[in-house]
């Protein structure tokens, strides 16, 4: 995939399992994403607010110190953090209609290739949503 702006996007992926974090890790770093990571919500908002240039967050749902559903809410009540795209990567899925949207919803394992497709079609989207910015 050929990055607008010429750097490659980040990924920030969020998962309490070491595991399952450099599995997702290195199949983003192989196809040319840069990635951040974070074992829990709290840890994934600060990574948010001190990294900018985060476009699409790859979130597990079951997690200790803030779960996924809590990050979700959190970010789409900050202005920034409600553009990001979020992909919901999780061994349990189980959302509300009160949840806020996401992106894609994925149960582990997942195809490695719809994973990656996915990642891209959130990097298009929030290009077509900057360019009608500018």
């Amino acid at each position: 995939m050929k990055f607008t702006g010429g750097a490659p996007p980040t990924v920030l992926v969020v998962d309490d399992d070491a595991d399952c974090r450099e599995c997702v890790r290195d199949l983003l770093e192989g196809s040319g994403f840069v990635v951040a990571e974070a074992t829990n919500g709290q840890t994934a908002l600060e990574r948010l607010e001190s990294m900018p240039h985060v476009v699409v967050v790859v979130l597990d749902l079951e997690m200790p110190v803030m779960n996924g559903h809590e990050l979700v809410r959190i970010m789409k009540e900050n202005p920034r953090l409600s553009r990001l795209q979020v992909l919901i990567l999780s061994g349990s899925i189980s959302v509300s209609p009160r949840d806020p949207p996401i992106s894609g919803l994925f149960n582990k394992p997942c195809d490695p290739k719809h994973l990656i497709a996915a990642v891209e079609a959130c990097i298009l989207r929030d290009d077509v949503r900057n360019d009608g910015r500018q």
